[in-house]
């Protein structure tokens, strides 16, 4: 990845990410939300170049430089890189080694994941996000009444740890286990929803983390 390379997060649902992991899946749609400021947007160009523009009443006009400003795509652009966030919750973990491995809700019979390790974690954000879902993950085990042995690890079957799943939004970056990289981006007018939306378009492929 380049400096100029970009992450953000994109949550996806059991069944896309199931889709994405198949191959099925390779864009994601999602409506065009206004600037909250202005609070609407008007549609130029020509057929096969509609984008967005900034606009108060959605009619194509000036702002305050003189300009019309295109509006950006929230996920970003062609080459930058989605870090997928979906239901999860810590599936194993060890005390006295300081690692755990996730459970991913969409794929319930995966049941052997990777060990992470806080000295694993490549910036200071990810340190501390390891360490407060591991303080989490202990403080909820013993509140259960569930202690490690005197070996310092903790015994439950695979795949059925008894800790809560966390919603998709909660996921840190350092969990993710799918990286998407955007090939392309653009937008269409879908006229088979009630509200006839236009939507962002993302193209993207699957790519080694």
């Amino acid at each position: 990845m380049t400096n100029q390379t970009k992450e953000r997060p994109i949550i996806l649902t059991a069944d896309e990410v199931n889709a994405v992991m198949s191959g099925d899946k390779s864009q994601h749609r999602v409506i065009i939300v206004p600037d909250e400021n202005i609070g609407a947007f008007a549609v130029m160009g020509g057929r096969n170049g509609d984008w967005p523009y900034h606009s108060n009443d959605a009619e194509s006009h000036l702002l305050e430089d003189g300009c019309e400003h295109p509006m950006r795509c929230p996920f970003g652009k062609a080459g930058d890189r989605l870090w997928v966030q979906e239901d999860w919750r810590v599936g194993a973990c060890n005390h006295d080694l300081y690692t755990f491995a996730i459970d991913y809700k969409a794929s319930s019979d995966l049941t052997h994941t990777p060990w992470l390790k806080v000295d694993d974690c490549d910036d200071l954000a990810n340190l501390e996000g390891f360490r407060k879902v591991w303080s989490e993950t202990v403080g909820e085990l013993s509140g259960k009444g569930i202690m490690t042995d005197k070996y310092g690890h903790y015994h439950w079957p695979a795949g059925q740890a008894p800790l809560d799943w966390h919603i998709a939004r909660s996921m840190p970056r350092w969990s993710s286990r799918l990286l998407l990289e955007i090939t392309d981006v653009r937008i269409e007018h879908h006229c088979d929803w009630e509200s006839s939306p236009w939507v962002w378009v993302i193209e993207f492929e699957e790519v080694a983390d």
